[in-house]
């Protein structure tokens, strides 16, 4: 399988949701068998730490804190491999950038000076909001990651 890399060699992660997405069971809980019977057949067991104190946790589009484990790190991984659910920040989304940057700076320069500042201001506005909408398009339709800002 190919999977996607960005240019430092990391994988751009699809997350899933927020903190505790993927079940957890504590291992007093499986050391006792207290938990369903088949709960692990034909599943992938991560064990690890989930503890807040263990510094093994990182920030995520879902949360504001340092409050994901990283064993729901290694889930999402593996869970965005099984199902070929990856983020995608092609070479060519550099040129995207390039490109909208130079566009949207001229359109918005020719255009404001013909204009009072109140139509400036909602003319540049009009096109920020198209930019967002269009990167927002591409990443939910097509998992594209391009540069809005």
């Amino acid at each position: 399988r190919i999977i996607p890399l960005d240019e430092s060699g990391r994988i751009l992660l699809n997350y899933l949701g927020p903190e505790k997405t993927f079940p957890y069971y504590s291992v007093s809980d499986i050391l006792h068998n207290q938990f369903t019977k088949g709960t692990f057949k034909d599943k992938i067991v991560i064990v690890g730490a989930t503890a807040l104190g263990l510094g093994d946790t990182v920030n995520t589009p879902f949360s504001t804190t340092a409050e994901y484990p990283g064993p729901e790190i290694h889930a999402t991984i593996i869970d965005n491999i099984l199902k070929r659910d990856f983020l995608h920040k092609p070479q060519w989304t550099k040129i995207y950038d390039v490109i909208a940057i130079l566009i949207l700076g001229l359109l918005a320069g020719f255009v404001i000076q013909r204009l009072d500042a109140i139509k400036g201001i909602l003319f540049t506005s009009f096109l920020f909001i198209i930019h967002i909408i269009a990167g927002t398009w591409l990443f939910t339709k097509f998992a594209l990651w391009v540069n809005i800002v």
